[in-house]
Parts: structure tokens; sequence; C-alpha cells
């Protein structure tokens, strides 16, 4: 039986079988997160500052115990953790961990080496060598990247490591050939969407900031960068006396993994003698893939390449993979060789030394755990890894592409989609376009349930989703593909020009309501008569009332439920359905048009919803299924009963203040959101003024808009009967005609029917 750490025992500074038993503990605290991982909010909520409130300011006399530091870790540190492994994270881009990732991280901490010079441990100068070889021959790189010639490879700390040492390279390269006093002519070419670690990296190496060329992409290529706008770029300098040094490409851009051309920047490059570098840190992964090699053609011609194992190659961070085809380019501009760490081997320059392959003097054994997950998963499964990263993001595009409200913003090449919500006016400005993203990606972010990060691409406000955690499967797509329409839902339902929207369809009917006001036509979306939802998909209707009704009293394409919604109203309609033929311009004949005693018909076809000679009328319209030459049906009811005076009473703006304060006071407390105060103030103000004018009218009329129960009075329902639930019931309980008036259509047994319906699919939908 092996040896117990006892509670008095002290901890040794090392001891096997304490080891044994803290390893054990620590494993099994580290594998129970991975199993609650989904339980955390995925970005930490915690406010600035919040640990030194946790934390004493001092160390402790006495030894504390791994349990109660553990606790701490539990209660403390985790609440400020932002949880990169969480299959619900897709900001930025991945982290990725592995068992063989961790397994080879605790080997590498065991054995816990510092290898900056082939003697101080061989194995880890030779096995770097050995797996790079690996990783380049399956990425396809060229024979001159390999060990085994004059280039080779180093794992650097991060991307930004391994372009400040080719940096380097190439900046020496150059003066030993212009002059050493011509460092302030060396001219730095990227495009605007390379990484910033470039910038960085000119700042450390003396090349001046002005002399980073930022060259501008545009959509016309996918934000890649232009051979033209190079060559134009270098032309200008050339004549101007400035050393074009080096231009660094990028495949898998981090704002939207653009590839920029290879094959054409190398050729310009090379007729202008510059140091050619290529960042593919976070797309390189998926080029071991064959069908995703093409986007690394043109790296022959390249002087350095460089991908990262710890973004999306299940290799735990750090671990940066550059690749040099001469090391001697490296080894000038870094090389040291102080008294105290020379050796017979690396004097008879028998060796490699990775100590002048990059900035700090020490290393850690990184080689080993990229070992591990190549021997542990194989090449066969880290493709299908990257291909089902792959997939998941295409799978999620697709449902983006489904939404109308929703646009993808630049083509999806790898495992991240750049999108954004579209505002209810197509032609409104930039600024509120933009400010309406802003707001989706804080709610979004604000609930925990998923972290996404965003971009400005040619000015606009850009939601990117990537994909690559370990753990991610379909169903965390199609859930966050959920938290943002929910999000979208109350961002649209609250502006200002929620009404001003798209025509939803619903199944193969749709309802609609057309207004003409003095100066402007607007189409408000309705999805029922009872019910303005915002998307046009099927299920996203389900919480509606308008599906409570198919469910109560039938088919939605049925002569019967538009009886039913007559009967709603009170009122006894006959209905008759008038085949249209619209390929025979039936639909704009006189006869046709003056069937409706209210004035023209709005009609709705293949381009969308039209006006004819409309003139402040409502109707509503079905859009059934028929044969393929009849496109159209209309319904008219013979009697005006059913069409309220709507425009009289829509003109209140009864609904925004209402959404408001529904948002205020339900949604973000259901969320876990504090309301605001102010805003909750506003719209109580703007809804009174309302409640006001229906007061009156509801002195001199029954209803709002007549003396029968009509559609003006049934379209408010829902929100009332929000309201009520809320404490801005008492701006209706104030106005004794409002407050009669709701709760008698409140009680009515038809509505009551229909209302239960509704919270029961609510209900199941919550579930």
């Amino acid at each position: 039986m092996g040896h117990q750490l006892k509670m008095e025992e002290k901890l040794k500074p090392m001891d096997s079988e304490q080891l044994r038993e803290c390893g054990h503990k620590m494993v099994d605290f580290i594998a129970d997160y991975y199993k609650t991982i989904e339980d955390f909010p995925v970005l930490s909520q915690v406010q600035p500052g919040y640990l030194h409130k946790l934390i004493p300011g001092s160390v402790p006399d006495r030894p504390e115990s791994l349990e109660d530091v553990l606790d701490d870790v539990r209660n403390k540190i985790l609440p400020g953790v932002t949880h990169w492994q969480s299959p619900d994270y897709f900001a930025y881009f991945p982290s990725n961990s592995s068992t063989a990732g961790f397994l080879g991280e605790m080997l590498s901490a065991g054995i816990n080496i510092v290898g900056f010079s082939w003697v101080t441990s061989p194995a880890a100068t030779e096995l770097e060598m050995i797996v790079l070889d690996w990783l380049a021959k399956i990425l396809n790189l060229p024979e001159e990247f390999l060990s085994s010639g004059k280039g080779g490879g180093v794992i650097q700390g991060t991307a930004s490591e391994a372009v400040l040492v080719v940096l380097l390279a190439a900046r020496d390269k150059a003066l030993k050939k212009a002059g050493k006093h011509s460092l302030e002519k060396l001219v730095v070419y990227v495009s605007d969407q390379a990484h910033s670690s470039m910038k960085k990296a000119c700042q450390i190496a003396g090349i001046h900031p002005e002399n980073c060329r930022i060259l501008k992409t545009d959509p016309s290529t996918d934000y890649a960068l232009s051979p033209d706008v190079l060559t134009d770029a270098i032309t200008r300098d050339l004549s101007t006396g400035f050393i074009p040094a080096i231009l660094c490409a990028t495949v898998g851009t981090t704002s939207s993994t653009a590839v920029d051309p290879l094959v054409s920047l190398a050729k310009i490059a090379k007729s202008n003698s510059m140091w050619f570098h290529i960042d593919a840190a976070y797309a390189g992964s998926s080029c071991i893939c064959p069908e995703y090699r093409h986007y690394i053609d043109g790296v022959e011609e390249a002087d350095s390449f460089n991908m990262n194992p710890h973004k999306w190659f299940l290799t735990n961070f750090d671990c940066s993979a550059l690749w040099v085809k001469d090391q001697n380019d490296l080894t000038q501009s870094l090389s040291t060789d102080p008294e105290y760490l020379r050796n017979k081997a690396s004097e008879a320059n028998l060796v490699v030394d990775y100590k002048d392959w990059q900035i700090p003097l020490g290393r850690r054994f990184r080689s080993l755990k990229l070992w591990m997950v190549m021997r542990l998963y194989g090449l066969e499964g880290l493709q299908s890894y990257l291909r089902n990263h792959i997939s998941l993001a295409k799978l999620f595009e697709d449902l983006v592409h489904q939404d109308s409200r929703f646009e993808v913003v630049t083509p999806r090449k790898f495992s991240l989609v750049c999108f954004r919500l579209l505002p209810p006016i197509k032609k409104e400005d930039g600024d509120h376009v933009n400010k309406l993203n802003r707001e989706l990606l804080d709610a979004v972010n604000a609930t925990g349930k998923i972290f996404i990060s965003h971009t400005v691409l040619s000015g606009k406000y850009v939601i990117r989703l990537a994909v690559g955690a370990p753990l991610t499967e379909e169903r965390h797509m199609i859930a966050a593909w959920k938290v943002l329409q929910e999000n979208a839902d109350v961002l649209l339902s609250t502006s200002d020009n929620f009404f001003v929207a798209r025509v939803a369809r619903i199944s193969s009917v749709m309802f609609t309501h057309q207004i003409a006001r003095p100066a402007r036509v607007s189409i408000y979306e309705v999805s029922s008569l009872f019910v303005r939802m915002q998307s046009k998909r099927r299920e996203r209707t389900r919480q509606g009332i308008f599906m409570a009704v198919r469910k109560v009293y039938g088919s939605l394409d049925s002569p019967d439920t538009l009886k039913v919604m007559a009967t709603l109203l009170e009122h006894d309609l006959d209905f008759k359905f008038v085949p249209v033929d619209v390929a025979a311009g039936e639909h704009k004949k006189k006869s046709f048009l003056s069937m409706s005693p209210f004035g023209s018909l709005p009609v709705y076809d293949n381009e969308g919803f039209k006006l004819f000679e409309s003139r402040a009328i409502v109707r509503s319209m079905a859009h059934g299924e028929a044969k393929e030459e009849v496109e159209l049906i209309f319904w008219e009811p013979k009697k005006q009963a059913v069409v309220a005076n709507w425009v009289d009473v829509e003109d209140h703006q009864f609904e925004p203040p209402a959404l408001q304060l529904i948002n205020e006071l339900i949604v973000k407390p259901q969320m876990g959101l504090a309301p605001n105060t102010e805003v909750v103030a506003k719209a109580e103000t703007q809804l009174a003024a309302v409640l006001d004018i229906y007061e009156a009218q509801l002195t001199k009329l029954k209803f709002l808009a007549a003396d029968k129960y009509t559609i003006a009075d049934v379209i408010h329902l829902p929100n009332f009967q929000s309201l009520v639930e809320t404490p801005a019931r008492k701006l209706i309980e104030s106005r004794p005609h409002v407050n009669a008036w709701c709760n008698k259509i409140l009680a009515r047994p038809a509505w009551q029917k229909v209302l239960q319906m509704r919270v029961a699919e609510t209900t199941e939908a919550i579930k």
C-alpha cells in the first residue's frame, strides 16, 4: 500500500510519493473541470479587480493544504476564467487542448529541462528537429525546409515571436547588402488584414513605424492582398530611394481567414530581392488535408513559413512551428557565444543550438507534446478532427444563410464564419448597422452561453464565429445559433424601426398588413393577426399565438381558419377565395381591383410585395398553395367590420414603448440582466401618452376604432397580456376605460383558449 500524505505532513520540495498523491488529485480536479466545463459562463462575468478582494495581499506564513488551494481555484479563480476549451467558445481563434497535448505538457514539466543548446539535453534538440520534419512532410513543404538540408524548423512560443525573428533575419540580410547605415530606408509590406504582430516586430527591430506599409484590401479580392497594390507600393518606394526588405503574406487572416495569392506575391518578392514570409498561424493546420493544401501553393518560393499547432492541431499552448530555408540567416542575427556556454559539440558545428534561433536563451521541452499528439492521434485522426470543425462551420454558415435578417459577409474557407445582423430598413446608415451588431455581440456574450468576437471589414462591424474547440459538436452549433437568433429578436423588437420590416412567410400562408401614410408607405411585418415574429423560419414561430390558433382550430391554409379569426373578432363573415393569374396580368385589371370595397389590393409575387394605387387601406391577405399557374389566392371579407381604422390607431405608436417595457421588465430579468431604469421611465412616459388617446377614444367608442371588436383591438393583446404582469400595469389601471377594455378582451373565452395554448407552446420551447 502506497504512502499516504497526511494532513499534518508538510509538502516537500520534491518527493515521488507526494507527487504521485497530489498529482492524482490534480488530474482528478482537471478531469472534473472538463466534465463540467459547459456549466460555466464561457466568458468570465467578473468585474476588474474582483480577485484583489478575494485573495490576501501577502504570502501565507504557514504552508496551506492542496485541498484549500484547489477550493480557492474552484471558488475564486475559475469564476474569473474565460473558458477557451469550452465547446461553446467561438471567439478569436481556437487554442487547442487535448489529452495527448496535456500528457506531453505533464511530461515536459516533469522532466523540466532548459534546452537552449544540444548539450543541455540532446533529446530535446533532436526530437524537435524530427517532429518538425514530420510536420513539414505532412504539410508537403519543400525539402529546403527540412533539417537534412540548409534549413530546418524550430518551435517558437507564438507566431509573434516567429515573425520577429524572421524580420530580424530579413533586416540584417538587407543591411548586409545595402550597408549598415541603411536601416531607415528598409520597408516592410503587409496587408491591412495581417496580424498586428508585424507592426510590433518593426518597433522592436528598429524599423521606422512609417516604413511598415500596411496595404489596403477590399471585398473584390475577399480581403486578400492584391499583387497590383503591392507592385504599386514597391514602385513608389523604389522611386524615392527606399529598400524593400520583407513581404509577409497571410494564409487565413485573423479577421476573415483571407488567403493572399502566394504564387503571385512570391514572384514580386523574388524580383525585388525581398524576404518572403508566410504566416499561416491558424489555417496552416488544415493544409495537412489534401483538399486544403492548395492554399499554401507558392510556399516553395518562401524564405520562411509559420503555423501554430497550439491553435488548431490539438497541441496545448504554447507551440508555434517556424521553418526557414537557410538556418544561417537566423543564427547570424541571433547567435551569441559567451564563454560559459561553449562546448565541444557546438564548436565543432556538429549540432543545432536552438538558442540561436530565438529571442530568449532558455527554452522548454515543447517538442514532447507535439510528438505525442502526432503519435497518439495519427495523421488520419488529425485530418478527421480538422474536417469535422470545417463541416460544423459550414453548418453554421448554412443556418445564417437561411435567416434573411442576417448576411454572411465573406466567403467561408475554413472554420470561421463572418456575418452580421441586418437592420429592418435596408438603407439605414452604416453607423446604425454597426451599433446594432455591437449590441448583439454584447448581448450574446453577456448570456455566458457562448463567446464570440468581432472585426471590422470595410467599415462594417462584423461578428466572427470560429469553430475549433475539441469538445464542440453539432448540438453546440445549433444552440449557438439559437442564442444569436433570440438576442436578435429582442434587439429588433425594441428597435425604433421595428415596424418597418421584412415580409415574413409562415408555412404556405402569409398574413400582412399594408398601411399608406402621408408621404410614406411602409410594410409592417405581421406574421399573424396576433403577434409579430421577426423570423421567417417555421420553427421560430412555434411560440407565437398563430401556431396556437392552428393547433386549436385547424390548418392555416383552410378557409375555416379565417372564419375562426372572424369568430374571435365577434363577426360572422363569409370569405371568398379568388385565384389570380399573375403571368397574364390579371392582378392589374380594374375589375379585379374593384372587387375590394376598400380600394386597391396589395399583391405579393416572386419579386416581393407590391402596392397598386393603395390609399390608407388595411387588408389581410392569404398567400396559399395552388396550382403552379395560379400564383395567388386572395380572400375578401364581404363586410368591412373585420377591418378597423388601423391607421388612426397605429399612428399613436403603442407598440414601440410597450415592447421596450416588455424587454426591460420581462426579457432582461429572464436573462439575468437588470432593467435600465432610464429606458423604463422614458417608455412609460411614451406609453402613457398613447393610453391617454385610447382613453379618450374609448370614452366615445366601445372599442378602439369601432363599435365592434376588431383587428385594432386584437393586435395589441399579446403586449397587454404581458404588461399587466409587470409594474407597468399601473398605466392601464389608472385609466378606467382602457382598464375595462383590456379586462374585457383578455377575459374572452376564445382568447383564453388561444392564450392557454400559447403558454403550453412556450413552456415546451423553453424545455
